[in-house]
């Protein structure tokens, strides 16, 4: 993490940054696999005691992006996003293709 963005989060959301260190903890790099989908693109699991937890849908996770931006109607006058969430990716791509300005 870099270190703006972690003082950033230390000094607002003391929680999150504590969530994140016990994740950190938790999980080495081999507990993180990436395997094609059903649909043939990339997804991302964690193993955790021999189950698999996707970050994101384990079949189609550019249709799951696709839904959870389109949720979003306008970002207004805003100068800056904030993406929170982990896997490859899928949805700032999207969103950058529907809000390219």
């Amino acid at each position: 993490m870099l270190i703006n963005n972690e003082q950033l989060i230390k000094r607002k959301y003391n929680w999150v940054f504590d969530k994140i260190n016990a994740l950190d903890d938790k999980k080495t790099i081999s507990d993180i696999i990436v395997e094609k989908s059903t649909g043939r693109a990339p997804t991302v699991f964690m193993s955790d005691a021999g189950k698999k937890l996707y970050l994101h849908s384990k079949y189609n996770p550019y249709e799951e992006a696709k839904r959870i931006i389109d949720n979003i109607d306008s970002i207004g006058n805003y100068g800056y996003v904030v993406f929170w969430g982990f896997a490859l990716g899928y949805h700032v791509e999207y969103f950058i293709s529907k809000f390219p300005d």
